[in-house]
């Protein structure tokens, strides 16, 4: 089916209505539609109110995109409200609006008794432990919903734990993130029990959780007994190389697994990375899609991170050495080598204008600890992509490249540093 969907512009036309006249128009309009695509807008506590209120009638929108708005717990209950009611909304994107761990009770509390939405993104909304352990509890009774995504909400241990005893006995999620949430050791094996018994997820992330050998050794065990898990993420979770032949020794054995995703696991030989991502490309389906897509659209600011993370399975297939073991045509290879040719351009047409905002801040000062909040979060994926992509570690191989003092590059090193250890922390 064509989806239609309600849009800023059509926001825009009729947000300074009076109450009863905005409530009459959304109503009318949103019959229209069956997308509702409002990303980043700064909605009033009455306009929220009347949304929802429209939203518990309406059935023609199927697809919901709320993220980034800061709705608050107010509105994280407000919204749970209306889902209640809703008989439509397959897709709701709820990312990024600090819900907190009232909200997120709220909608867990809804998802018990909706039976519509299929897929619900929940990521970096702070709904803490409490949140993440009602959610758990509603997915032991949820029927219908099958990709979660609860990234960044600091659901720690008792979540991880919480959700690990969900997913025993859930038979419809397939894809799953908890990226970012502190899970730590006890959650971590927790999730790798329920591997064993969960027979239904296909997709699982768990980067940047704070995980050690303990719990790779014990995902690893899992995996022996799970046949349905293809992809799984465990970026920046501390795999020392012990952790690694355990994973090579999976991968040569488990043929359903085509994509381990291992970004940032520094703490890998050179060796053994190589030998991962050559397993890794065994199956290569989904890594093939991935370069076809690229190659179609072009390296941009959307998409450059997932060039980074296909970038070591490239550089193993452009080897001469394995290029032939792995089977990709030369047509492939060359679609690889013009990939890496635009990422190139695109790191110093972005380090141009980097070169320009550098100049003209006030970053050659000495102000460090608000140095984060004169660079676009944006800006500062680029630097960390760059920095990774060309091997740059030093103030003055940053000042050759972009043409700034020394000592503004030694900031933006302090800078790149503070961000990276902060992610570390969330």
């Amino acid at each position: 089916m064509f989806m239609t969907y309600f849009t800023q512009d059509n926001w825009n036309e009729i947000a300074a209505l009076g109450v009863e006249e905005l409530q009459f128009r959304l109503k009318e309009q949103l019959n229209q539609y069956s997308g509702f695509n409002l990303q980043a807008t700064s909605f009033t506590e009455s306009q929220l109110k009347i949304l929802f209120e429209v939203l518990k009638e309406n059935e023609t929108i199927t697809s919901l995109n709320l993220s980034d708005n800061n709705i608050g717990e107010a509105g994280g209950i407000a919204i749970a409200e209306a889902l209640k009611e809703n008989k439509t909304i397959t897709s709701l994107d709820l990312g990024g609006n600090d819900i907190g761990a009232a909200g997120g009770i709220a909608i867990a509390e809804a998802s018990k008794e909706n039976k519509t939405i299929t897929s619900l993104n929940l990521s970096d909304n702070n709904i803490e432990e409490a949140g993440g352990i009602a959610i758990a509890e509603a997915l032991k009774e949820n029927k219908t919903i099958t990709s979660l995504d609860l990234s960044g909400n600091d659901i720690r241990e008792a979540g991880g734990i919480a959700i690990a005893k969900a997913l025993k006995e859930n038979k419809t999620i397939t894809s799953l993130n908890l990226g970012y949430n502190k899970i730590r050791e006890a959650g971590g094996i927790a999730i790798a029990e329920a591997l064993k018994e969960n027979q239904t997820i296909t997709s699982l992330n768990l980067g940047y959780n704070n995980i050690r050998e303990a719990v790779w050794i014990a995902i690893v065990e899992a995996l022996k007994e799970n046949k349905t898990i293809t992809s799984l993420n465990l970026s920046k979770d501390y795999i020392t190389d012990k952790g690694a032949i355990e994973l090579i020794k999976l991968l040569e054995n488990n043929k359903s697994i085509l994509e381990i995703t291992l970004h940032d696991d520094t703490s890998i030989s050179p060796d053994k990375r190589e030998e991962i991502n050559f397993l890794n490309l065994q199956n290569q389906t989904i890594f093939r899609e991935k370069i076809e897509r690229l190659y179609k659209n072009g390296i941009d600011q959307s998409n450059f991170r997932s060039f980074m993370q296909l970038l070591p399975g490239i550089k193993v297939i452009l080897n001469i050495e394995t290029s032939s073991s792995l089977k990709f045509t030369v047509e492939e290879q060359e679609k690889m080598k013009s990939l890496m040719d635009q990422a190139k351009r695109y790191k110093q047409d972005n380090f141009l204008i980097l070169a320009k905002i550098c100049k003209k801040t006030q970053l050659d000062k000495d102000e460090s600890d608000s140095l984060l909040l004169r660079l676009p979060h944006e800006l500062i994926c680029h630097i960390t992509s760059f920095l990774s992509f060309k091997d740059i570690k030093s103030p003055d191989e940053i000042s050759q490249e972009v043409v700034i003092p020394q000592r503004v590059a030694s900031k933006l090193l302090d800078a790149i540093s503070y961000a990276n250890k902060s992610t570390l922390e969330r």
